[in-house]
């Protein structure tokens, strides 16, 4: 289960907390991302003290994904080739 997902912006936003700072955690980020990203997915990684302390900069790191993802003309080719990915 993710943070939040949008299926039109094949989006993926994680918010990391305190229990993300162990190593076993970043391990299973780590792999499940890999199996996101076979998916096509993009994922964005935040950790709590960003959202916390610099929203400002976490919505326009979204924004400029969503603005790029909007121009981004997608073709019937499932590999999303030129997506960027976030993480």
């Amino acid at each position: 289960m993710v943070d939040f997902y949008c299926n039109e912006l094949d989006l993926v936003i994680e918010l990391d907390g305190r229990y993300h700072g162990s190593e076993e955690k970043y391990n299973e980020d780590n792999l499940r991302d890999a199996l996101l990203r076979e998916h096509n997915l993009i994922i964005m990684r935040f950790d709590e003290s960003e959202v916390r302390d610099d929203i400002d900069n976490v919505i326009r790191t979204i924004e400029t994904y969503i603005l790029g993802h909007q121009s981004y003309k997608h073709t019937p080719n499932p590999s999303h080739e030129g997506n960027l990915t976030y993480t």
